[in-house]
This record gives structure tokens, sequence and C-alpha cells, in this order.
């Protein structure tokens, strides 16, 4: 029976390195065939829709009176509208605006969201159910009803717009931050870290 010898380039004492929440993430993620297929078609339409003014000859606004209703050619790939304005470039600046709309809501949703859940978790029992109470009423508003009220008030545009969908995407979040916080809030970690004195805002 022959024994190996230990190899001296390694280390017995080293602590084997795991991977992190995102790098296993992003490892999920690429194995996923349909999830690859999908990066490879949105990252070029994101690409064009966000450069198009740089490749792109015509404005969306810009108007050509000798290509009134005409269809896909050389120059308009996509043919042009009834009053001469070029379809692609349209397309390309109204995937814009849709981009900035979700991109800004979800940015407002998740703060708002995260705040309000954040604050029912930790604030105590009386804080809890006021603030769930709030929440519950929130989601039993009509949207139809609640959008037209706040389209009234607020008019219309971009920014009204990314407005209403943030103020009716935010209830249904909040509840998702509560459950998995109060869930956190019994870890050791976090009971360690309030016997220190650690407030709200910290953890």
């Amino acid at each position: 029976m022959t024994i190996t010898a230990p190899d001296p380039t390694v280390d017995p004492t080293a602590v084997p390195q795991t991977k992190g929440p995102l790098r296993r993430a992003l490892d999920r993620f690429f194995e996923n065939r349909a999830a690859r297929a999908g990066l490879l078609i949105i990252v070029p339409i994101l690409l064009a829709v966000s450069t198009y003014h740089l490749w792109w000859p015509f404005s969306p606004n810009a108007i050509d009176l000798r290509a009134i209703n005409k269809g896909p050619s050389a120059i308009h790939w996509l043919g042009s509208d009834g009053v001469g304005r070029d379809v692609m470039a349209r397309l390309m600046q109204g995937g814009r605006i849709s981009l900035l709309v979700a991109v800004c809501s979800v940015a407002i949703s998740i703060v708002i969201g995260f705040l309000v859940g954040a604050v029912a978790s930790f604030g105590g029992r009386l804080v809890d159910g006021t603030v769930m109470r709030f929440v519950d009423l929130a989601m039993t508003l009509p949207p139809v009803i609640f959008l037209l009220v706040l389209a009234s008030i607020a008019g219309t545009g971009i920014a009204p717009t990314i407005l209403v969908i943030s103020l009716l995407s935010w209830p249904v979040l909040s509840r998702m931050v509560r459950a998995r916080l109060l869930e956190l809030r019994e870890r050791d970690f976090v009971v360690a870290a309030r016997g220190m004195g650690a407030g709200l805002p910290h953890l």
C-alpha cells in the first residue's frame, strides 16, 4: 500500500471559497437555455432603441411629403404613415419611451415597497398593523378608477404615467418585502445587532 504525499502547494488550513448570491444567480441564469435565448433577442433590441438616433437618418416627427402612406422600401424600412413620418423612427422612439417608463416606475415602486415593508416589519406590532391596513386599502382601490383620477390630477405625459404606474405597483412588493424581513428579523445576526443597539436604519 502506497501513501501519497500531500501537495505542498495546497494549504490545508485554507477555507474553500463559496459563490455569492449574485454569482449563483448568474450561473443559474446562463445555465437556462431559454434565458440565454431571451438575452440574445433583447440585447440587440435594447441597443437599437437606445442608439437609433446615431445610425438612423430620420427623426420620429420628420415629415417626408414624397413618402405619404408608402410601404417598406430601401429608404423607409417599415414604410411611412399618413403624414409622411418614418415608421421605423417612431417605433424606436416609442420603444425608448416605454423603456424609460418601465425602468423608472419599477425603480420607484421598489424603493417605496421596500421602505414600507421594512418599516412594517421592524416597527413593532402597532406600526405593522397600521401600515399593513394602509397597504390593504391601497390594494383594494380599483386600478382603472384610480388611474383616471390620477390622470385627471397629474395630467398626461411621461412623468404622470411613471407616477401612476409606480403608485399602482408598490403595495404587492411591500407585502413581499415585509414577509421576507419578518423571517430575517429572527435570525441570529439581526438579533445580535439589535442587542448591540442597532436601530432601524442600520438594520
